[in-house]
Protein backbone atom coordinates (compact mmCIF):
# COMPACT_ATOMS: atom_id res chain seq x y z
CA UNK A 1 0.00 0.00 0.00
CA UNK A 2 1.17 3.32 -1.42
CA UNK A 3 1.97 5.88 1.82
CA UNK A 4 0.60 9.21 1.71
CA UNK A 5 2.64 12.26 1.67
CA UNK A 6 1.23 15.05 0.48
CA UNK A 7 -0.59 16.36 3.74
CA UNK A 8 -2.90 18.15 1.42
CA UNK A 9 -4.52 14.52 0.70
CA UNK A 10 -5.14 13.89 4.30
CA UNK A 11 -6.62 15.49 7.31
CA UNK A 12 -4.55 17.24 9.59
CA UNK A 13 -4.50 16.08 13.45
CA UNK A 14 -6.39 19.59 14.41
CA UNK A 15 -9.00 18.91 11.38
CA UNK A 16 -9.73 15.27 12.71
CA UNK A 17 -10.09 16.96 16.33
CA UNK A 18 -12.25 19.67 15.16
CA UNK A 19 -14.93 16.94 13.17
CA UNK A 20 -14.79 14.92 16.48
CA UNK A 21 -15.81 18.07 18.49
CA UNK A 22 -18.88 18.60 15.99
CA UNK A 23 -19.66 14.95 15.63
CA UNK A 24 -19.66 14.88 20.13
CA UNK A 25 -21.62 18.17 20.18
CA UNK A 26 -23.91 16.43 17.54
CA UNK A 27 -24.67 13.98 20.05
CA UNK A 28 -25.04 15.26 22.67
CA UNK A 29 -27.97 17.46 20.78
CA UNK A 30 -29.28 14.68 18.86
CA UNK A 31 -29.03 11.67 21.51
CA UNK A 32 -31.54 12.81 24.34
CA UNK A 33 -33.46 14.46 21.57
CA UNK A 34 -34.15 10.84 20.25
CA UNK A 35 -34.42 9.02 23.88
CA UNK A 36 -37.31 11.83 25.08
CA UNK A 37 -39.23 11.00 21.49
CA UNK A 38 -38.87 7.16 22.02
CA UNK A 39 -40.53 7.91 25.77
CA UNK A 40 -42.99 9.94 24.63
CA UNK A 41 -44.33 7.74 22.07
CA UNK A 42 -44.06 5.32 24.86
CA UNK A 43 -46.36 7.84 26.75
CA UNK A 44 -48.50 8.25 23.67
CA UNK A 45 -49.26 4.03 24.23
CA UNK A 46 -49.74 3.91 27.84
CA UNK A 47 -52.28 6.58 27.62
CA UNK A 48 -53.62 4.11 24.76
CA UNK A 49 -53.76 1.49 27.41
CA UNK A 50 -55.76 3.17 30.40
CA UNK A 51 -58.42 4.90 27.46
CA UNK A 52 -59.00 1.59 26.95
CA UNK A 53 -58.80 0.35 30.68
CA UNK A 54 -61.80 3.61 31.26
CA UNK A 55 -63.63 2.11 28.67
CA UNK A 56 -63.91 -1.41 29.63
CA UNK A 57 -64.90 0.34 33.57
CA UNK A 58 -67.60 2.39 31.71
CA UNK A 59 -69.01 -0.69 29.61
CA UNK A 60 -68.87 -2.77 32.45
CA UNK A 61 -70.39 -0.02 34.72
CA UNK A 62 -73.02 0.69 32.19
CA UNK A 63 -73.99 -3.17 31.46
CA UNK A 64 -74.40 -4.12 35.33
CA UNK A 65 -74.79 -0.59 36.65
CA UNK A 66 -72.69 -0.64 39.18
CA UNK A 67 -68.05 0.01 39.38
CA UNK A 68 -66.36 -3.01 38.56
CA UNK A 69 -64.90 -4.98 42.03
CA UNK A 70 -61.90 -3.96 43.21
CA UNK A 71 -59.89 -4.86 46.65
CA UNK A 72 -57.29 -7.39 48.17
CA UNK A 73 -57.04 -11.07 46.30
CA UNK A 74 -55.21 -14.07 47.83
CA UNK A 75 -52.11 -15.31 45.86
CA UNK A 76 -53.54 -17.38 42.70
CA UNK A 77 -57.01 -16.03 42.58
CA UNK A 78 -60.28 -16.04 44.06
CA UNK A 79 -63.07 -17.36 41.60
CA UNK A 80 -65.87 -16.73 44.14
CA UNK A 81 -65.09 -12.74 44.13
CA UNK A 82 -64.16 -11.65 40.42
CA UNK A 83 -62.73 -8.41 40.03
CA UNK A 84 -62.00 -5.66 37.76
CA UNK A 85 -58.68 -8.39 37.37
CA UNK A 86 -57.00 -10.17 40.31
CA UNK A 87 -53.15 -10.88 41.29
CA UNK A 88 -50.73 -10.45 43.84
CA UNK A 89 -47.45 -9.31 42.98
CA UNK A 90 -45.13 -9.35 45.51
CA UNK A 91 -42.72 -10.93 43.62
CA UNK A 92 -40.23 -11.08 46.49
CA UNK A 93 -42.51 -13.55 48.40
CA UNK A 94 -44.02 -15.42 45.60
CA UNK A 95 -43.90 -14.06 41.63
CA UNK A 96 -46.51 -16.64 39.92
CA UNK A 97 -49.15 -14.22 39.99
CA UNK A 98 -47.00 -11.43 38.65
CA UNK A 99 -47.05 -13.74 34.93
CA UNK A 100 -50.49 -15.87 34.99
CA UNK A 101 -52.46 -14.16 32.24
CA UNK A 102 -55.66 -15.96 33.39
CA UNK A 103 -56.19 -14.19 36.38
CA UNK A 104 -56.75 -10.98 33.48
CA UNK A 105 -58.31 -12.49 31.08
CA UNK A 106 -60.44 -15.71 32.66
CA UNK A 107 -64.16 -14.57 33.33
CA UNK A 108 -63.92 -16.22 36.84
CA UNK A 109 -61.20 -13.68 37.97
CA UNK A 110 -60.98 -10.79 35.78
CA UNK A 111 -64.92 -8.64 34.62
CA UNK A 112 -62.88 -6.85 32.64
CA UNK A 113 -62.20 -9.95 30.47
CA UNK A 114 -65.33 -9.62 28.38
CA UNK A 115 -64.14 -6.62 26.95
CA UNK A 116 -60.01 -6.62 26.81
CA UNK A 117 -58.83 -9.60 25.15
CA UNK A 118 -55.36 -8.45 24.73
CA UNK A 119 -53.24 -8.50 28.40
CA UNK A 120 -50.48 -6.51 26.83
CA UNK A 121 -53.05 -3.24 27.44
CA UNK A 122 -52.48 -3.80 31.42
CA UNK A 123 -48.46 -3.44 31.32
CA UNK A 124 -46.93 -0.05 31.06
CA UNK A 125 -44.34 -0.12 27.87
CA UNK A 126 -41.79 1.94 29.96
CA UNK A 127 -42.25 -0.47 32.40
CA UNK A 128 -39.63 -2.90 31.55
CA UNK A 129 -38.46 -4.08 34.90
CA UNK A 130 -37.44 -7.43 35.44
CA UNK A 131 -37.61 -10.30 38.38
CA UNK A 132 -35.39 -12.85 38.66
CA UNK A 133 -36.52 -16.39 39.67
CA UNK A 134 -34.79 -17.55 42.17
CA UNK A 135 -35.03 -21.11 41.70
CA UNK A 136 -34.56 -21.26 37.78
CA UNK A 137 -32.38 -17.95 37.17
CA UNK A 138 -34.94 -17.21 34.97
CA UNK A 139 -36.03 -13.47 34.07
CA UNK A 140 -39.95 -12.72 34.10
CA UNK A 141 -41.54 -9.31 33.74
CA UNK A 142 -44.96 -8.47 35.23
CA UNK A 143 -47.59 -8.57 33.01
CA UNK A 144 -49.64 -5.63 34.89
CA UNK A 145 -48.63 -1.99 35.73
CA UNK A 146 -51.62 -0.38 36.64
CA UNK A 147 -53.76 -0.23 39.78
CA UNK A 148 -57.78 0.99 40.47
CA UNK A 149 -58.22 3.50 43.29
CA UNK A 150 -58.95 1.90 46.30
CA UNK A 151 -62.21 4.21 46.26
CA UNK A 152 -63.91 2.64 43.23
CA UNK A 153 -65.88 -0.73 43.67
CA UNK A 154 -63.97 -1.99 46.81
CA UNK A 155 -65.64 -5.65 47.50
CA UNK A 156 -63.29 -6.88 49.97
CA UNK A 157 -63.21 -6.21 53.76
CA UNK A 158 -60.53 -8.72 54.83
CA UNK A 159 -57.41 -7.34 55.42
CA UNK A 160 -56.77 -3.30 55.08
CA UNK A 161 -59.81 -1.70 53.28
CA UNK A 162 -60.42 2.32 52.29
CA UNK A 163 -60.81 4.61 55.32
CA UNK A 164 -64.34 5.85 54.72
CA UNK A 165 -67.21 5.52 51.96
CA UNK A 166 -66.42 4.32 48.60
CA UNK A 167 -68.12 4.96 45.25
CA UNK A 168 -70.17 1.77 43.38
CA UNK A 169 -72.08 3.23 40.93
CA UNK A 170 -70.59 5.79 38.87
CA UNK A 171 -73.70 8.01 39.02
CA UNK A 172 -72.43 8.75 42.08
CA UNK A 173 -69.42 10.44 41.37
CA UNK A 174 -70.13 14.16 41.69
CA UNK A 175 -67.41 15.24 39.92
CA UNK A 176 -65.99 12.44 37.40
CA UNK A 177 -63.23 14.72 36.19
CA UNK A 178 -61.93 15.11 39.59
CA UNK A 179 -61.78 11.34 40.36
CA UNK A 180 -59.35 8.89 39.64
CA UNK A 181 -59.86 5.68 38.40
CA UNK A 182 -56.88 4.05 37.23
CA UNK A 183 -52.71 4.89 37.94
CA UNK A 184 -49.52 3.39 36.58
CA UNK A 185 -47.51 2.36 39.30
CA UNK A 186 -43.86 1.83 40.06
CA UNK A 187 -42.77 -1.39 39.42
CA UNK A 188 -41.56 -2.02 42.68
CA UNK A 189 -44.71 -1.22 43.98
CA UNK A 190 -47.15 -2.44 42.19
CA UNK A 191 -49.46 -5.50 44.48
CA UNK A 192 -52.92 -6.07 44.20
CA UNK A 193 -55.25 -4.63 42.03
CA UNK A 194 -56.23 -1.67 43.98
CA UNK A 195 -54.11 1.84 44.35
CA UNK A 196 -54.45 2.22 48.05
CA UNK A 197 -54.61 5.34 49.65
CA UNK A 198 -54.31 6.59 53.15
CA UNK A 199 -55.87 9.37 55.03
CA UNK A 200 -52.15 10.16 56.52
CA UNK A 201 -48.97 11.08 54.88
CA UNK A 202 -48.39 7.22 54.29
CA UNK A 203 -47.58 5.49 50.40
CA UNK A 204 -49.63 2.40 50.42
CA UNK A 205 -48.52 2.65 46.60
CA UNK A 206 -46.00 4.46 44.76
CA UNK A 207 -47.28 6.49 41.94
CA UNK A 208 -44.29 5.48 38.57
CA UNK A 209 -42.08 7.96 37.75
CA UNK A 210 -40.35 6.49 34.19
CA UNK A 211 -42.95 8.98 32.21
CA UNK A 212 -39.86 11.79 32.56
CA UNK A 213 -40.84 11.70 36.11
CA UNK A 214 -44.75 11.37 35.89
CA UNK A 215 -47.13 8.71 36.21
CA UNK A 216 -50.14 8.20 33.82
CA UNK A 217 -53.68 8.31 35.11
CA UNK A 218 -57.01 8.19 34.27
CA UNK A 219 -59.95 9.86 35.77
CA UNK A 220 -63.83 8.49 36.09
CA UNK A 221 -65.19 10.77 32.72
CA UNK A 222 -62.56 9.33 30.62
CA UNK A 223 -59.50 11.51 30.28
CA UNK A 224 -56.13 10.34 30.67
CA UNK A 225 -53.20 12.61 31.77
CA UNK A 226 -50.13 12.47 33.07
CA UNK A 227 -48.71 13.31 36.83
CA UNK A 228 -45.69 14.47 37.55
CA UNK A 229 -43.64 14.71 41.11
CA UNK A 230 -42.89 17.61 41.91
CA UNK A 231 -41.44 16.43 45.34
CA UNK A 232 -37.77 14.60 45.10
CA UNK A 233 -39.08 12.04 47.90
CA UNK A 234 -41.49 10.37 45.43
CA UNK A 235 -39.01 10.48 42.36
CA UNK A 236 -36.23 9.32 44.37
CA UNK A 237 -37.67 5.70 45.88
CA UNK A 238 -35.98 3.73 48.76
CA UNK A 239 -35.08 0.48 47.80
CA UNK A 240 -35.81 -2.82 49.02
CA UNK A 241 -38.73 -5.36 49.87
CA UNK A 242 -39.78 -2.72 52.50
CA UNK A 243 -41.91 -1.11 49.62
CA UNK A 244 -44.48 -4.22 50.18
CA UNK A 245 -45.42 -3.43 53.61
CA UNK A 246 -46.98 -0.53 52.39
CA UNK A 247 -45.84 2.13 54.48
CA UNK A 248 -43.82 4.41 53.37
CA UNK A 249 -43.96 7.70 55.43
CA UNK A 250 -43.27 10.96 53.31
CA UNK A 251 -44.75 14.22 55.68
CA UNK A 252 -46.07 16.85 53.73
CA UNK A 253 -45.50 15.13 50.66
CA UNK A 254 -47.83 17.25 48.23
CA UNK A 255 -48.82 14.02 46.17
CA UNK A 256 -50.57 12.62 48.83
CA UNK A 257 -52.01 15.34 49.24
CA UNK A 258 -53.15 15.03 45.89
CA UNK A 259 -54.38 11.53 45.78
CA UNK A 260 -56.64 11.76 49.13
CA UNK A 261 -58.13 14.84 47.07
CA UNK A 262 -59.13 12.94 43.92
CA UNK A 263 -59.36 9.39 45.05
CA UNK A 264 -62.06 9.94 47.98
CA UNK A 265 -65.84 10.86 47.61
CA UNK A 266 -66.08 14.69 48.37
Amino acid sequence: MKLLKDPSLGFTLLELLMVMSIVMVLASVLIPAVVAARESARLARCFANERQLSLAWTMYSDDTGRIAGNGMVRGGGDAANPMWVQGYLNHHISFPDGTNATLLNDARFAQFSAYLKDTRIYKCPSDRSEFVDANSGIRFSKLRSYAMNCYMGWINGSGWNPKGPVFHKDSSIASPSQKLVFMDLHPESVCWPFLGVETNDVFFNYPAIHHRGAASVSFANGHVSARPSADSRTAGYPEGRAWHDHRQVSPGNAYLAWLRTHSRPD
